[in-house]
């Protein structure tokens, strides 16, 4: 084959491979734009259910009259439980601290004011409570529905007619250890912490009375003498000397 044939042959060749090259490029940009279609129509059917989704949730948050944040899951990092309540353990309150003590204390209905459902309120109280206090909550809880049932079940339990019957009986027949830890103020101030919330409530000269008869008989003696009526009169009595 001449020299001029083979130039032939392979310009034609190169020609052929430089169309088909084309014919490939064409080929796969078609396909590629097909790609890149489908991708913005599946981004734009997600941008549409992410806003009809978004769209539900304000409309429901705003039926529970919350944010879109607390009506998707409750969560302790949320500044409704930023506020929690003491530790209740509920042992020995006649002695330690009454119900009536933990609930202004703790100031419960101030904290649940911020909280929107039963369940949450239930939440925050049970985190609250521990040892036995747990274990009561634990057995009743199922028959529990709402905060009012809650705190008229709590009630009956730690600070119910047992427990008042034994503050009574601790009022009327307690006796100050003398040469304890414990001085006569202190004893005085955590007995009426106890007693004031008695039901019915008791005047507070006949509190004074009976606290004076837990000393010897010259505290007694010098109430009656001096007319004290009050628990502060009765305290400031205390810190005189002999």
């Amino acid at each position: 084959m001449q020299a001029g044939e083979i130039l032939r042959v392979e310009n034609k060749m190169t020609d052929h491979i430089e169309r088909l090259e084309t014919k490939v490029d064409k080929k796969l940009e078609v396909e590629v734009n097909k790609v890149v279609k489908q991708v913005n129509e599946y981004s734009i059917r997600v941008e549409n259910i992410e806003d009809g989704v978004n769209h539900r949730l304000e409309d429901l948050a705003s039926r529970l009259n919350v944010s879109i944040e607390q009506s998707i899951l409750p969560s302790y990092n949320n500044p409704i439980f930023k506020e929690s309540l003491p530790k209740f353990y509920g042992n020995n309150v006649v002695n330690a601290m009454t119900y009536e003590g933990y609930r202004r204390k703790s100031n419960i209905k101030k904290v649940l004011a911020n909280v929107n459902t039963e369940h949450r309120k239930f939440e925050l109280l049970r985190a609250s409570l521990k040892e036995s206090a747990l274990n009561w909550w634990e057995m009743i809880s199922e028959d529990v529905a709402t905060f009012e049932e809650f705190e008229r079940e709590f009630t009956n339990q730690y600070w119910g007619q047992t427990q008042q019957m034994r503050a009574r009986q601790d009022l009327m027949f307690g006796s100050y250890r003398v040469g304890g830890y414990e001085s006569r103020e202190n004893y005085i101030i955590k007995k009426y912490s106890i007693v004031r919330h008695l039901t019915p409530k008791m005047v507070e000269e006949d509190i004074v009375t009976q606290l004076a008869r837990h000393f010897d008989k010259e505290v007694i003696h010098a109430v009656a003498l001096r007319g004290v009526k009050t628990i502060k009169e009765l305290i400031e009595l205390m810190q005189k000397p002999n």
